[in-house]
């Protein structure tokens, strides 16, 4: 089963598709990105046609959203899309 994230609120949906609406924020199905739990194997996520999606991390907590852009807004610490960095590693072994 696979996990979809709201970027507009956080909220996460188990499904094989986003839903139609967040139940949370109300916010359309086109606003979620799909999610990976930080850990899981990335070769699996990376390399099964998932290869545009990338990681941005919040400058302000930490928190890492993956997804093809920045979320509009963190949802540990609600800091704007502008405070997210995208991660960028050399190297994937040490992945």
């Amino acid at each position: 089963m696979r996990e979809w994230e709201c970027i507009n609120c956080g909220y996460i949906h188990e499904g094989n598709e986003p839903p139609k609406e967040c139940p949370e924020c109300g916010a359309s199905g086109d606003l979620f990105t799909e999610y990976v739990i930080p850990g899981e194997e990335w070769s699996d996520y990376y390399f099964e046609g998932e290869e545009g999606l990338r990681e941005w991390e919040c400058i302000n907590c930490g928190y890492i959203h993956v997804g093809d852009k920045p979320p509009k807004e963190c949802p540990e610490c609600g800091a704007s899309g502008d405070q997210f960095e995208e991660l960028i590693y050399e190297e994937w072994d040490d992945i």
